[in-house]
């Protein structure tokens, strides 16, 4: 309705600063909670959010998975071995999304089996600022491992990485169509939103 169009006008308005806002903050050494996550409010009005995944910690909102493009590329970092984000967002696109779980934890056979099931992979790694494959697990900023998947551009970035999200804000990934989820705590010596 009218109230929707109006929404939807108001965030476009804002589009381009934010967007500027987002793009300096990627390329800050050590930027704040509050700068970065000040410029990815919802961009659109999304009249179909839901959460995907346990409606607990391992779940996250997202706006209409059943849109998803055919093969979109999906990020899901951080697991800690609950794949109930990345189930149901198989159930939500039919199989359709190719997903890259990632977790400096090492997956348990059980975990393995589930993500195999849905036709999801699993990296044993930690996002960190800089790659170096000779660490324990292997370290990846987020666009080395897209590269090494063979991907250039990511549709869902889920992250829950607990304190590693800092290292995601001066990566350079590409931010077209982008939704992210991230799961925000309360960081002693950080500066919260």
């Amino acid at each position: 309705p009218d109230s929707q169009l109006r929404t939807a006008e108001f965030f476009k308005k804002q589009a381009a600063e934010r967007k500027a806002m987002f793009e300096t903050a990627l390329r800050q050494a050590n930027p704040s909670v509050t700068t970065v996550f000040l410029s990815i409010v919802p961009e659109v009005f999304c009249p179909s959010l839901v959460r995907v995944g346990s409606v607990a910690d391992g779940g996250k909102w997202m706006c209409n998975p059943w849109a998803m493009p055919k093969d979109s590329v999906v990020f899901s970092l951080g697991s800690n071995g609950d794949i109930s984000f990345e189930s149901d967002l198989q159930k939500a696109t039919g199989n359709a999304a190719s997903i890259v779980t990632v977790d400096m934890t090492p997956a348990s056979d059980r975990t393995l089996k589930g993500l195999d099931k849905i036709g999801a992979k699993f990296v044993h790694a930690m996002i960190a600022p800089q790659t170096n494959l000779t660490s324990k697990p292997s370290h990846y900023t987020v666009a080395d491992l897209m590269r090494s998947m063979g991907h250039n551009q990511i549709e869902i970035l889920k992250m829950d990485i607990e304190g590693e999200r800092a290292t995601i804000t001066s990566q350079s990934i590409s931010i077209n169509e982008l939704q992210i989820m991230v799961e925000i705590h309360a960081i002693k010596g950080t500066q919260s939103c």
